[in-house]
């Protein structure tokens, strides 16, 4: 119980700070693209965020996959040669695994590739909006 609750609150951790540099860099970046003349700091800050997000959804996707091949090799046993209690067991096991494992931030957003792509066009379509801002406002001055 106690290493379930240790495992638990670590992964917990992990995403409550993927979801902290997620918004995080999503805020600075607008900040980044309006400003005039940018920091290094800054810079390194967003760099580093979107390498964390990069890094997270990678390693979401990655367990993702190796879950559902682990699934699918299970399946190919020949369960149907083994004992009456083995194959409880394996029931129990194969009902345990029908579902892949997914990273899960606040239990609704899933961290994989899918989310990568999101938050990539979210930001294209923000970029985009400050952009036709930014001309507008000079063209108005």
């Amino acid at each position: 119980v106690v290493k379930a609750f240790n495992l638990f609150v670590k992964w917990r951790y992990t995403s409550l700070i993927f979801t902290g540099t997620l918004a995080f860099g999503g805020a600075i970046i607008p900040v980044l693209i309006t400003s005039k003349n940018p920091g290094r700091p800054y810079m390194g800050i967003v760099f580093c965020g979107i390498l964390e997000f990069l890094i997270g959804s990678e390693v979401g996707h990655q367990l993702q996959i190796e879950s559902e091949n682990l699934f699918t090799n299970i399946l190919q046993f020949k369960w149907y040669q083994w004992k009456n209690t083995n194959c409880q067991m394996f029931i129990i096991l194969l009902l345990q695994i029908q579902e892949p494992v997914v990273f899960k931030c606040f239990a609704f957003l899933s961290i994989n590739r899918e989310l990568l792509l999101r938050v990539f066009r979210v930001v294209h379509g923000y970029t985009a909006c400050f952009q036709t801002m930014k001309k507008k406002s000079k063209s108005f001055v």
